[in-house]
């Protein structure tokens, strides 16, 4: 009987339980931070959408209840969202708003036009002043701002063709170049760490604004 029980015990299976270590990581280790300021928009907004430029700037379209549901567009200027040509520009009630580019960095937007029986309209935006109306007004925009090693240079309201000068802060000019693309990219890379001076000419218009560079 003896012999028996012990064997019945040596023939028992023994399980072995490895103890799993499952990952952890802090809440803090994935975050969504605002970009520029929350509720931008001047009312509700409905049928949002976002793209970005050839040159990387964030733009959104969307029907602005604000501004009796006609369409809007904002872009993200590095620091907060700044309407491109009027809010609300659109004639009428706009619904399923999309936008998009052209090779040349033109925006386009494109909806369902409430007051035309809900048949598309498109629009695109022009600095001359047809679509959506921005006021001649020369603008320059400089993103990313502090750069690293490229920059996007953006102008409104100025000439095709400008000058670009880029200087230290005691007037040593190290960057200088003609430009007509809108927006221009430029390498900003082999600049040491610091704030230079940024200045565009076109025509009578002179543009500065400073440059950071990481």
């Amino acid at each position: 009987m003896k012999k028996i029980i012990y064997c019945f015990v040596f023939l028992m299976p023994v399980f072995v339980h490895a103890q799993v270590v499952m990952p952890t990581s802090s809440h803090n280790d994935y975050k969504w931070m605002n970009v520029g300021t929350a509720g931008f928009s001047g009312g509700p907004a409905i049928y949002t959408t976002i793209k970005f430029s050839p040159g990387g700037q964030a733009y959104v379209a969307f029907a602005d209840w604000g501004y009796g549901k006609n369409i809007s567009v904002m872009k993200y200027n590095g620091t907060d969202w700044v309407s491109v040509g009027d809010a609300g520009f659109s004639e009428n009630q706009a619904i399923y708003t999309n936008l998009a580019f052209s090779p040349a960095g033109v925006p386009f937007v494109v909806y369902s036009d409430v007051a035309n029986l809900d048949k598309t309209t498109v629009k695109k935006y022009d600095e001359t002043g047809v679509g959506m109306n921005e006021p001649l007004k020369p603008g320059l925009f400089v993103y990313p701002n502090p750069a690293t090693n490229k920059v996007t240079i953006e102008r409104t309201g100025t000439g095709i063709q400008s000058h670009i000068s880029i200087a230290d802060m005691i007037g040593n000019v190290i960057i200088a170049r003609n430009i007509t693309e809108n927006p221009t990219l430029l390498d900003v890379g082999n600049l040491p760490a610091g704030v230079y001076i940024l200045q565009l000419r076109s025509g009578n218009a002179i543009l500065t604004t400073r440059l950071c560079k990481n």
